[in-house]
């Protein structure tokens, strides 16, 4: 919340425990286990704490953190910046990685529900498509303005995206590159060039 804020509530709307920090939170998520939860606030920190509200371990960024989640195994989240940076921590507070991403605000993440991909979106228009791992797979391009959310469906076979230009997207997911490049190639009817290769995929030529 802007009031410094995240609340833990019961299901019938009675306050349980309330964490602070020291600007607004910007993003929050529960461990797959529900056992922890993690906030990131503008105070240019990433909190991860036990359901009871205990303080486990406090990641200090450069700038102010925006976006959080956790991955599928539970030890592992991600955080996202104002300056589109993404970060791959350990609940330990170990970096692994650090990803070049947005060039604005992270403003989501989403896992698939195999945990084997993730769905990061900026207030730059764009949503990247990535393994956990932090290898980067394609660039899904449309959107004008701020994307707020993405979710996968059940079967992790396609992806819905929302935004401030007023769309609701729906795209089509595959789990490696060189499947996303020969979809491209039969709906455009024509090989890629080298520009869009670099525009969409990040690839340095096509192959």
């Amino acid at each position: 919340s802007g009031d410094n804020t995240a609340r833990i509530w019961n299901s019938d709307g009675k306050v349980l425990i309330t964490l602070n920090h020291a600007d607004s939170i910007n993003g929050i998520a529960f461990s797959p286990d529900g056992v922890m939860l993690a906030t990131a606030g503008t105070d240019y920190s990433t909190r991860i704490y036990s359901i009871e509200g205990k303080l486990l371990l406090t990641i200090t960024t450069d700038y102010p953190s925006c976006s959080v989640a956790f991955l599928k195994d539970g030890k592992t989240i991600l955080i996202g910046d104002s300056t589109g940076a993404i970060f791959i921590y350990s609940t330990a507070g170990n970096l692994i990685k650090q990803l070049t991403a947005h060039n604005d605000v992270i403003t989501s993440f989403n896992l698939s529900r195999d945990g084997q991909f993730f769905i990061s979106t900026g207030v730059d228009g764009s949503v990247l498509l990535w393994k956990i791992s932090g290898e980067f797979i394609a660039s899904l391009e449309g959107h004008t303005t701020w994307v707020t959310r993405a979710a996968f469906n059940k079967s992790n076979s396609q992806v819905v995206t929302t935004s401030w230009d007023g769309t609701i997207r729906l795209w089509g997911m595959h789990g490696d590159v060189d499947t996303m490049l020969a979809d491209a190639v039969s709906r455009v009817d024509r090989n890629l060039t080298e520009k869009e290769c670099i525009r969409y995929l990040r690839l340095e030529k096509c192959e």
